[in-house]
């Protein structure tokens, strides 16, 4: 979530909640939107859950026991060549200060500058890494 949070992680069990994660494409009816909601205990992360209400597809993964969607175990793809790889590039809409927008391009010519098979830009995080 990209609002300010002035409470600090601690040891105890965290729920962390994004209902609307792609907020810019919700409020502009752009269906790439999702629902996160994540669990942490020690400061690390032990179980997420990504709801895509376009696609109804229900993301799960519980660390130690693999990542699921709608039920049915899922994994990586296992790609190795950057040829054959489709990547997807995250562009914050809440941050666009100067060292930023530089960041964002640096890392966007330099994806660009390999040969990837192709460079995405869907507007939801959570969304993006499925």
């Amino acid at each position: 979530e990209e609002t300010a949070n002035t409470e600090e992680l601690t040891d105890a069990p965290t729920w962390v909640v994004d209902p609307i994660d792609g907020t810019t494409n919700f409020i502009h009816r752009q269906s790439e939107c999702c629902v996160l909601i994540g669990l942490a205990v020690r400061k690390r992360p032990v179980l997420g859950v990504c709801f895509i209400p376009k696609m109804d597809e229900l993301y799960t993964a519980i660390k130690g026991h693999g990542a699921f969607c709608n039920g049915r175990r899922i994994s990586c793809s296992g790609c190795e060549d950057l040829t054959k790889a489709l990547v997807n590039l995250h562009m914050p809409s809440y941050s666009r200060g100067p060292k930023v927008v530089e960041r964002i391009l640096g890392v966007t010519r330099d994806l660009l500058a390999h040969p990837v098979r192709g460079v995405r830009c869907g507007g939801s995080a959570g969304g993006d890494m499925i």
